[in-house]
């Protein structure tokens, strides 16, 4: 079989951009190939075969509801071929995709974390503590695994179920990175804290966060990163994927966006009305990965809201990058005229001392339009609520309805058990009214 461009033995992160250009639209066209000759749902689609970069970007999009609806459709390859199912996390649903891969698909995810582990500064001689579900056909722990074992690192698959459990293994294996969910980290620090253990005594030299915001549109970092990484006295590097991708976008040394994959996915960011948009311009992500055999898409709309910096990083690698995710495009809202992410509203609430934190409800007002109340935790009882108005206004121009929340109601509404991330967004829109 023909080497597909991820096996082809170049260093993509460095080629002339002009060169990857043309060797990625070769793999686009090959790949929308395949997908008419082996895939009943684009047999069906396309209607003939695609044989330009034109006709590509008129084709229609595929969605979550296409895979929920058609799923098996999507499926390839003969079924003796499959050797692993992962299934979707089902972040806006009940109900999870399955995705079926090859061996080929396997060893396309082990190479994909090894060359995003390494644009993030990890290499052989590291311990690696993966914080990450790998039951349950997640896609993300396997993934994490596959890769630090190719690229030579010691990886140490601790899971990320019970905060006590995690600081032990932390603590009794001493490894030098680790990769989850930045929120369980900041957990599980306050957890050793509370314990008289300190975890900056560890020596993490960085940590790799996945599935919440690391940064603002601006590239600046989170508050709420900057506390994490303080408990740890470590970095934080954003990893940005998910399952229909099976490609990683990691952050390097200067961690100013992820550096693209060009030998992996086509990336398009689309407006409201699905033209592409220039970059740096902010839109949906749209993605098609390359070199996929078992469940392979074309232009999958991811519902994450971000941009794409073409300015040359100062890492010296000539790749494009992706910007932050700024929120889903489920969760956008339009309130007295300016359109928002939850993330956004967190960012600022965070940002100022004299709030714990706050999680985001969003309901329907009287006549149609989003009414969005933001649930605060005081950190200290003479907190400046003026001076928090303030910084909505300067920040998203508009200032939300405040409620005060206790401590307890914050926690147990933003941790829910059984939950790897944060809930901080709560939709009610047509769903109930709100309480006067």
């Amino acid at each position: 079989m023909e080497k597909y461009l991820w096996q082809s033995g170049l260093d993509f992160q460095y080629l002339d951009p002009d060169k990857v250009k043309t060797l990625q639209e070769e793999a686009l066209l090959k790949h929308l190939e395949y997908c008419f000759a082996k895939s009943p749902f684009y047999r069906n689609r396309f209607r003939k075969k695609i044989s330009s970069i034109e006709d590509f970007k008129k084709l229609s999009f595929t969605t979550k509801d296409d895979l929920l609806k058609h799923n098996i459709d999507f499926l390839a390859v003969p079924e003796v071929e499959i050797v692993d199912t992962c299934f979707t996390s089902a972040t806006e649903g009940v109900v999870p995709v399955n995705f079926f891969l090859t061996k080929n698909d396997l060893d396309r995810l082990a190479y994909n974390e090894e060359v995003a582990f390494y644009i993030s500064g990890i290499r052989k001689e590291d311990t690696m503590a993966v914080c990450v579900a790998i039951e349950k056909g997640f896609m993300a722990g396997l993934a994490y695994f596959l890769g630090g074992v190719k690229l030579g690192t010691h990886m140490i698959r601790i899971g990320a179920s019970g905060t006590q459990h995690i600081w032990h293994l932390i603590k009794t294996h001493r490894p030098t990175a680790l990769i989850g969910v930045p929120s369980l980290f900041g957990g599980i620090a306050n957890y050793a804290i509370s314990e008289g253990e300190k975890p900056e005594s560890l020596n993490i030299k960085r940590i790799l966060g996945i599935g919440e915001p690391l940064r603002d549109k601006n590239l600046q970092t989170l508050p709420s990163i900057k506390r994490i990484e303080a408990l740890w006295n470590a970095p934080i590097y954003s990893t940005y994927a998910s399952t229909e991708m099976s490609t990683s976008f990691n952050e390097c040394e200067f961690r100013q966006g992820g550096h693209l994959r060009p030998e992996m996915i086509y990336i398009e960011i689309v407006d409201e009305n699905g033209n592409n948009v220039p970059d740096g311009e902010i839109g949906e992500v749209v993605v098609t990965p390359l070199g996929i055999e078992g469940t392979p898409l074309v232009r999958f709309k991811t519902g994450d809201i971000s941009f794409i910096i073409k300015e040359k990083c100062a890492c010296g690698r000539t790749t494009k990058r992706i910007g932050p995710v700024l929120g889903r495009k489920s969760q956008q809202l339009k309130y007295k005229g300016t359109t928002l992410f939850p993330n956004a509203i967190v960012s600022i609430v965070e940002a100022n001392p004299d709030f714990l934190g706050c999680y985001v409800e969003v309901y329907t007002a009287d006549f149609g339009e989003d009414r969005v109340v933001v649930n605060v935790a005081l950190a200290n009882k003479n907190a400046d609520i003026d001076k928090l108005k303030e910084q909505f206004r300067t920040g998203i121009r508009v200032v939300p309805e405040l409620k005060i929340v206790s401590e307890e109601d914050f926690i147990t509404k933003t941790q829910p058990p059984g939950k790897r991330k944060r809930q901080l967004f709560f939709d009610l829109r047509n769903k109930e009214k709100i309480n006067e």
